[in-house]
């Protein structure tokens, strides 16, 4: 607070090392300061963007693998054929 007015600027608030809200400024997109990843643009390169692709499929269809092993029976065919059909 300054001359008693509260202070609007907002702050990132992601967990920093000592587990603690972070205090720095957000930046205008993204909702996070420059250290918590609120400058991130995404890959530019074209082998960047296809290792990104992959590393997104990858833990995508990790992510399913956890859900057919919750899943019941028949769910559990159901999703197997839509892993199949995406590849």
């Amino acid at each position: 607070m300054r001359n008693g007015r509260k202070k609007l600027t907002k702050i990132c608030g992601a967990k920093n090392r000592k587990g603690l809200p972070c205090q720095c400024k957000l930046l205008l997109r993204g909702g996070k300061c420059k250290f918590h990843g609120g400058m991130s643009t995404g890959a530019k390169t074209e082998a960047g963007k296809k290792k990104s692709i992959k590393a997104l499929r990858s833990g995508w269809l990790k992510w399913r693998v956890e859900v057919i092993k919750k899943a019941s029976t028949p769910r559990r065919t159901r999703i197997t054929r839509e892993i199949k059909l995406i590849g």
